[in-house]
C-alpha cells in the first residue's frame, strides 16, 4: 500500500514538474509578465497574497467547503438508505437528480444567485451540484450488498435501524470514502465559483474576482497552485485511509 502511494506521488510530482517545464516555455515565447507571469514571479506572488483579510476569506471558504460536504453527505445517506427501504422512492428522486446534473452550471449558478442571498448561494450552488454524485455513489454501495446477506438477515428477528448500523453502513463504507474523494475537488471548485458569481463576503470567490479584475496573474497562479495543493492533500488523506481500510478487510 505504500509503495503504491508512493509511486502515485512520484508520478503526479512528475506531472507537476512537466506543466512547470512547459509554463516556462510559454511564459519566455510570450514575453508578457502581465499575462504570461514567469515562474519566479508566481512564487514571489505568494508573500503578497498572504494577508490578513484574503486568509480569512480562505479560511472561511474551506469552511464552506467541508460544511458543504457534510451537509450533502448526511443528505446523501438519508436519501439513499430511504431508496433501499422503499424502493419506489428511486423512481421519484432519480429524474430530480438527473435534472440537477443536467442542467447548465452557468445557468444554475445565475439563477440561484438571483434567487438567494451572497452568503446562501453559493452552498445551493454546491448542494446541487455535489448531492445527485453522493447520492448515486452512496446508493451503489448499498446495491452492491449481496441478496444472500439480505435474505440472512431477514430471518433474523433484527430491526432495521440495527441492520443499518450494524452492517449495512460498515460495508458501505468503502463506496462512501471513493465519493467522498470523487467530490472533494469538485466541491472545492463549486463552491469558489458559487462565490466568484454572488460576490460573497469574506470568500475565495470574492478575492478571485478581485485579482481577475486588476489582471493580476501572478497572483491568480500563486491561489491556483495552493488551491491544488490542498485538494490534492485532501485526497490523499482519503485515498490512504480507505486503501489501509481495505488491506485491513483482506
Amino acid at each position: 500500500m505504500k509503495d503504491s502511494i508512493i509511486k502515485k506521488v512520484g508520478f503526479s510530482s512528475l506531472t507537476v514538474l512537466i506543466l512547470f517545464l512547459i509554463w516556462i516555455i510559454i511564459s519566455s515565447i510570450k514575453d508578457n509578465q502581465m499575462i504570461y507571469p514567469s515562474v519566479g514571479a508566481i512564487f514571489k506572488a505568494f508573500p503578497k497574497i498572504m494577508t490578513a483579510s484574503n486568509l480569512k476569506a480562505f479560511g472561511f471558504t474551506i469552511l464552506r467547503v467541508f460544511l458543504n460536504i457534510g451537509i450533502c453527505l448526511v443528505a446523501a445517506l438519508i436519501l439513499a438508505i430511504v431508496t433501499i427501504k422503499v424502493n419506489f422512492i428511486y423512481e421519484l428522486i432519480a429524474p430530480l437528480m438527473r435534472l440537477m446534473r443536467t442542467v447548465p452550471f452557468i445557468c444554475l449558478s445565475l439563477m440561484i444567485v438571483l434567487f438567494f442571498s451572497r452568503i446562501i448561494a453559493p452552498f445551493i450552488v454546491a448542494i446541487v451540484v455535489i448531492l445527485p454524485l453522493m447520492y448515486e455513489g452512496i446508493l451503489a454501495g448499498f446495491r452492491e450488498i449481496k441478496p444472500n446477506l439480505k435474505d440472512d438477515l431477514a430471518l433474523l428477528n433484527i430491526d432495521f435501524g440495527t441492520k443499518l448500523f450494524k452492517v449495512y453502513l460498515p460495508i458501505c463504507v468503502p463506496s462512501i470514502l471513493l465519493t467522498l474523494l470523487q467530490t472533494m475537488g469538485l466541491s472545492f471548485k463549486v463552491m469558489i465559483m458559487g462565490e466568484y458569481f454572488a460576490q460573497t463576503n469574506n470568500s475565495l470567490g470574492r478575492v478571485l474576482y478581485d485579482v481577475k479584475s486588476n489582471i493580476y496573474m501572478d497572483e491568480l497562479f500563486a491561489w491556483t497552485i495552493i488551491i491544488v495543493l490542498i485538494v490534492a492533500a485532501g485526497e490523499l488523506a482519503l485515498n490512504y485511509w480507505r486503501q489501509k481500510r481495505s488491506s485491513y478487510e483482506y
